[in-house]
């Protein structure tokens, strides 16, 4: 497992890491901060979007295959 740290907290990924993810959890740490809900909001929109996104690509049996292995 690799740490990497993000906005002064320790994150551990089960794999290498990429520009993307760590500059996603750079946004998620900020939008825990106090003050800073418009980051989170901003990024579950994202989030939303993207998943439809990708949904729309795949097929259903796909999609799921997809899902399965990302949790």
């Amino acid at each position: 497992m690799r740490t990497c740290k993000i906005g002064g907290i320790n994150v551990d990924f089960p794999f290498e890491s990429n520009d993307c993810q760590l500059l996603y959890m750079e946004k998620v740490i900020q939008s825990l901060e106090p003050g800073n809900d418009f980051y989170l909001a901003a990024l579950l929109l994202k989030l939303e979007k993207r998943t439809a996104e990708v949904r729309d690509k795949l097929s259903p049996e796909q999609y799921k295959e997809f899902v399965v292995s990302i949790n």
